[in-house]
Parts: C-alpha cells; structure tokens; sequence
C-alpha cells in the first residue's frame, strides 16, 4: 500500500511537470510571433502647416462645433508610425479658450499629411479668435 503511495506521488509530480514544461515552451513559442512594442512619443519642433482653415458646422440637431482642417508637413514624420496634431484656441484677449486634436496614423515615408480637428466646445466664431498648432510625433520601438 505505502509503495502504491509512493508511486502514485511520483507520478502526480511527474504530470505537473510535464504541464509545466509544455506550458512554458508553449509561452515562449508563441513570444516569437507576437512583437511587443514601446511608444516613444516626442514634441516636433519643425513643422509647417501649408494651409489651413476653420468653420463653424451645424447638426441637423442644433448643436454645432469648431472644424480646424489643413495640411502639414515634416522631414521627421519619415521615421513615425503617427501624430497627434493639437490646435490650443485662443480668445480676442489672447485668453485660452479650449485644446483640441486628432491622432493621425502616418503612411510610410510620408512627409505632408492633411488633418481635420473638431472642438465640440466651441459653438461660434466669436468664442474664439485664434489658435495655434502643435505635433506629437510617436514611433514605436520593438522590445
């Protein structure tokens, strides 16, 4: 009986063992095809914007909002995978207003991007008399 015992424990280890081995090779099989990637964002110093304009649009429901569209181009959006271009509105007063952006994913080796921001708190042209343009570039690093 204590034999039998003993090798019943035997076995039960031998099993757990055995899992954990195909588990773990299991997890390292399936490491190498999945590529883990870091974010890396940074603030584009040189950027141009070659044109852009706003408008006020209207729903059929009432409610309206500010539209920022335009283009801008960088030599750095070459080397990212996207861009967050954020437009800070400014009052008459210079007095902040609200900050809005869109995230914008980049085609590869693209230098010029057109962009569209929407402000929902902004409802009419006279909230707002300017606003200025700023870029967070992001690429990621495998790890």
């Amino acid at each position: 009986m204590k034999n039998k015992l003993i090798s019943g424990f035997l076995w039960g280890i031998g099993f757990s063992l055995a899992a954990a081995l195909i588990l773990n090779g299991m997890v390292f099989v399936e490491s190498l095809f999945h590529e883990d990637r870091i974010e890396i964002a940074h603030k584009i110093e040189k950027f141009q914007v070659l044109n852009s304009s706003n408008r006020i649009v209207t729903r059929d429901s009432g409610s309206s909002h500010l539209v920022i569209s335009g283009e801008v181009s960088s030599l750095e959006f070459e080397k990212l995978s996207s861009i967050k271009i954020s437009a800070e509105v400014r009052n008459s007063d210079g007095g902040f207003v609200d900050q809005c952006f869109n995230d914008l994913a980049l085609p590869e080796g693209a230098v010029k991007v057109s962009f569209k921001i929407t402000c929902m708190d902004i409802s009419s042209s006279e909230q707002f008399s300017s606003y200025e343009f700023s870029i967070q570039g992001l690429y990621g690093k495998f790890i």
